[in-house]
């Protein structure tokens, strides 16, 4: 599996749009992010190797156990944004810098998909004039 942009993006918003600082996954599921599926807990995952989304405790992982058959048993933790997290989701906010993502050739890596947004999201704010250090 890769990692999707779109679901990305998705995962991202619903974090930035929430009123609360936190989100459990009932929380997700609600917004259609279910956690029963294979394709939320890979993208949860690499959001949370990534450094992007972590237990609002500190404590490492997701709340995630997966069985041997390959079932997910999750826990409602509070889960955050990160810094660095907050800074990916506002560059996928913009939809010049998610183009710019989508219609990259990188498809495996995380890190490189926020480096990317990131560029194109400070490109597009200096085309207005904010210039950033």
């Amino acid at each position: 599996m890769k990692p999707d942009p779109d679901y990305i993006k998705k995962i991202l918003d619903a974090f930035r749009e929430h009123s609360d600082p936190t989100m459990d996954i009932n929380q997700l599921a609600e917004l259609g992010l279910s956690f029963q599926m294979g394709e939320f807990y890979f993208h949860m995952r690499l959001l949370n190797d990534q450094g992007f989304v972590e237990r609002d405790d500190g404590e490492p992982g997701l709340g995630v156990n997966v069985d041997m058959s390959g079932n997910y048993s999750w826990s409602a933790v509070p889960l955050r944004l990160t810094a660095s997290g907050h800074a990916f989701a506002e560059a996928m906010g913009n939809s010049k810098a998610f183009e710019a993502v989508k219609k990259s050739l990188v498809s495996s890596s995380l890190s490189i998909m926020r480096d990317i947004a990131v560029a194109a999201f400070k490109a597009e704010l200096a085309r207005h004039g904010v210039r950033l250090g």
